[in-house]
């Protein structure tokens, strides 16, 4: 139970210096999401698999979508839900590729 509180502590903490430095941060997020992202593609057009293409539009839509809700001015606190939803998935699709 404790772990699952020292995350969550984690998260607000992290969610506070994001809220704080929003505007600072938002320009280094998207450069790093898009670098992150690029990889991911990149890898998934290395790979001739059958599930190619739905790898491929998981990852383009988690992108497009944290960058929507930048452009469309969230809360700051979807944006940073965005922002890790997008890591996490084109994370995982680097990973699952490089196996």
């Amino acid at each position: 139970m404790t772990i699952k509180i020292r995350k969550m502590e984690k998260y607000r903490k992290t969610l506070k210096e994001f809220e704080d430095g929003y505007l600072i941060l938002i320009p280094i997020t998207i450069i790093f999401q898009t670098a992150i992202g690029s990889a991911a593609v990149m890898y998934l057009l290395m790979d001739n698999s059958n599930t190619t293409i739905f790898e491929l539009a998981l990852c383009i839509s988690s992108s497009m979508a944290y960058n929507a809700a930048v452009l469309a001015q969230a809360k700051p606190k979807v944006v940073f839900n965005m922002l890790l939803v997008a890591l996490a998935i084109n994370i995982s699709l680097i990973i699952i590729n490089l196996l």
